[in-house]
């Protein structure tokens, strides 16, 4: 009997609810009904996630000895500047294996003048060009990054000069390839992407 009189009582209250629910839906009753549900499903996912990327990044382990390698450092640009100067100092002080690159256009190369005036693709600071038939800037930097097979044991590190405006306005009329090429390269593995910025003084 008592069994019986939990089932009628359970039964009872949720018939109420529903009840409750259906009547004052409009009124509030909704937040009940949908809003809560959807909190707690939102934390639920959150909280999985997290559980996978502990797992996955191994948090709270001891993590095995830093072994080191060799790193490439690339530095593409649009044109020759004091901003390709200053980033190619700053990758030759971080390794010794330092190339700059820029794209080359067919109409450049057709005409005698390259976009650079620059030869092959060189190292140790050597700048040079890479052919793009299709007019786009960021394939051939991820084909020729590609090229250098980045690696655990060899990594590419992505050196943007990236000028700083004083007005927040001026921003956007800087910094292009910056902007894409980071985008592109974010979910390369083994691959860092670092920035140069130079305040611009004279505006």
């Amino acid at each position: 009997m008592a069994l019986r009189d939990q089932w009628a009582r359970g039964a009872a209250s949720g018939i109420a609810t529903l009840i409750f629910v259906f009547s004052k839906f409009r009124e509030g009753a909704w937040v009940v009904v949908v809003a809560i549900p959807l909190l707690i499903l939102v934390f639920v996912r959150i909280s999985t996630y997290y559980r996978r990327l502990a797992a996955e990044i191994h948090l709270g382990q001891r993590p095995e000895r830093p072994v080191p390698g060799s790193t490439t450092i690339v530095v593409p640009f649009t044109q020759l500047s004091r901003l390709t100067s200053l980033a190619l100092s700053q990758a030759l002080s971080m390794g010794d294996h330092v190339v700059a690159v820029t794209v080359e256009f067919p109409e450049d190369q057709g005409l005698g003048r390259s976009s650079s005036g620059l030869g092959p693709v060189g190292s140790r600071g050597a700048p040079g060009g890479l052919p793009s038939p299709y007019h786009s800037v960021v394939r051939p930097l991820q084909r020729y990054i590609g090229s250098l097979k980045p690696s655990a044991a060899h990594r590419v590190v992505v050196l943007i000069p990236v000028a700083l405006p004083r007005h927040f306005w001026q921003q956007a009329l800087h910094n292009h390839l910056d902007l894409v090429l980071s985008a592109a390269l974010r979910r390369r593995r083994n691959v860092l992407v670092a920035r140069l910025t130079v305040p611009l003084r004279r505006e």
